[in-house]
């Protein structure tokens, strides 16, 4: 059996849409029409940045071994943060409640905050109130989760974690220093997974273009993506990845059938 392993960010994961809307489980339907007996493994994670790939793919190799890799790279504005914990071992889950072809990957570790731009801006002092507002439940969340519930650096008041979410905003999101780390863990992934096949692209043009690589735009390849996109973060729906799961199979097919 085939064992494709999905990693990226919502735009993999799926927003707002059914399971069965998301590329990976389209991919595995495809891939079944086509006679390729397969598991197709969701590992998107919203709002994750590309430091978390590499312990997403110490994780699966561990516990599937997959064929093949599909690399969505997210954009270089975002950052895992790690917070003190007593158990800094990963602690990933998975289900196959819905069909044990297609399984769906998740992010239990509760001693890691991901860090996004829209987090970072509803999070500044220097955003307007309707920013602010529109990330107020997602900021509450995450420090009840995390900062009280779990009882993860428990000396931080809720200004505080605010204040530092703000400043990485403000001041490191777009620095050197981050895209130099994206870049990095772009180098990375890739040496993680060279001795499997797999195919690696970007969502947007937002985004440094790694040195010594050649990845294809999604954005760039679709000239209907905003037609394709159902939000404003860029996420597709079922059409947008029918379309593209209908430019990742022949690749597939390729290499591993």
């Amino acid at each position: 059996m085939l064992k494709i392993a999905c990693i990226g960010c919502s735009w993999t994961e799926g927003v707002n849409i059914h399971h069965t809307h998301t590329y990976p489980y389209i991919l595995h339907e495809k891939l079944l029409e086509q006679n390729v007996k397969n598991q197709v493994i969701n590992a998107g994670r919203c709002a994750a940045s590309l430091d978390y790939y590499p312990y997403i793919i110490q994780f699966l190799e561990k516990e599937f071994n997959p064929d093949y890799y599909i690399i969505q790279l997210t954009t270089h504005d975002r950052m895992l943060l790690g917070l003190e914990a007593h158990d800094k071992k990963l602690d990933f889950g998975y289900d196959t409640t819905h069909y044990d072809g297609y399984i769906k990957i998740w992010d239990n570790n509760k001693h890691w905050v991901h860090l996004s731009p829209g987090l970072g801006a509803g999070s500044s002092k220097h955003s307007n109130e309707a920013v602010k507002l529109q990330f107020a439940d997602a900021f509450d969340e995450i420090y009840k989760k995390h900062f009280v519930k779990e009882n993860i650096s428990p000396n931080k008041s809720e200004d505080e974690v605010k204040n530092f979410f703000g400043l990485w905003w403000e001041h490191h999101m777009n620095s050197l220093v981050a895209k130099d780390k994206y870049y990095q863990n772009v180098d990375t992934i890739h040496k993680m997974i060279e001795h499997k096949k797999s195919k690696t692209f970007y969502w947007i043009n937002y985004r440094p273009q790694a040195e010594g690589y050649n990845f294809p735009v999604v954005q760039d390849m679709f000239k209907d993506f905003d037609q394709l996109t159902i939000d404003k973060g860029m996420h597709f729906g079922k059409p947008g990845n029918l379309r593209l799961v209908d430019w990742l199979t022949p690749d597939i097919i390729g290499k591993v059938t």
